[in-house]
């Protein structure tokens, strides 16, 4: 971050709030927007024309709420201003209120509750939720600092020869079904799947339940089968997973199961 401008570096913060504003949003179409400009024209008069020309050739658009976006990342709450114009300028259409353009920005700096002045930041001009996030993802990328980050460890694919496995989570499946999808040392952004039956779903067992039943089969398939896909296909050491407890087969690590929305909120906070 330290090679970023400061305009660089609040717009990126920005910028990654808008990419997690895009998972729960939804699009409007232009119908709704027509008459919120045709509003503000009567209070702007033609000050807005340029602008609104702009907003009315696009279809649809995506809402940013203000309440949405946490102001602390920037020095002056006004600079919000000068991170649309280079959101705009480098591809993602990202067009601030009428309010907001118009109005004082040193009002948001006294009140005390900016919330109860706008209940729209903007929006985001494009025909589907896919391409605006993939709009916002590639200034991201373009901003994003040359060191990986923890996000990156856990979103990388995993390459050969990395060490053995510390830690096997399982996404919780109350359908049981064919498949079971697992997660290998906090790779959240990397998920695997194997089949349920046989070796796998005795897995699955054994991370709900932290122990089952001695197996020799299933005992050596995960401590040291090197045909097994952790292995031969995945490019883990053979690892100790497993190991025997009064006539039980327990974790030699850590394995657990984990939910979706666990993972979601993992790969957001990272």
């Amino acid at each position: 971050m330290d090679d970023l401008t400061i305009l660089e570096q609040e717009s990126f913060k920005i910028l990654k709030q808008l990419e997690y504003c895009c998972d729960s949003a939804k699009l409007r179409n232009l119908e709704v927007r027509q008459e919120i400009i045709k509003h503000k024209q009567n209070h702007y008069e033609d000050d807005v024309g340029a602008l609104n020309l702009a907003l009315l050739k696009q279809k649809k658009f995506l809402v940013i709420p203000y309440s949405e976006i946490d102001f602390s990342v920037l020095k002056k709450h006004k600079d919000i201003h000068d991170v649309a114009n280079f959101l705009q300028e480098n591809g993602v259409p990202f067009h601030l209120s009428l309010d907001f353009i118009f109005d004082d920005p040193t009002r948001l700096e006294v009140s005390e509750n900016p919330d109860d002045i706008y209940s729209e930041l903007g929006i985001i001009n494009g025909e589907s939720i896919e391409e605006i996030k993939t709009s916002i993802q590639k200034l991201i990328k373009k901003l994003s600092p040359v060191k990986i980050t923890e996000k990156q460890k856990m979103t990388q694919p995993i390459s050969i020869n990395i060490g053995e496995i510390n830690q096997l989570e399982l996404l919780e499946d109350k359908e049981e079904r064919k498949k079971i999808t697992v997660y290998i040392n906090i790779q959240y952004g990397n998920p695997k799947s194997y089949n349920r039956r046989k070796s796998w779903g005795k897995m699955y067992e054994l991370a709900k339940e932290q122990e089952t039943s001695y197996n020799k089969g299933f005992f050596d398939y995960f401590n040291s089968n090197k045909t097994n896909p952790l292995y031969s296909k995945e490019g883990f050491k053979v690892t100790k997973i497993l190991k025997q407890e009064n006539g039980t087969i327990v974790p030699n690590i850590k394995i657990d199961l984990i939910t979706q929305g666990k993972v979601t909120r993992r790969l957001k906070s990272a």
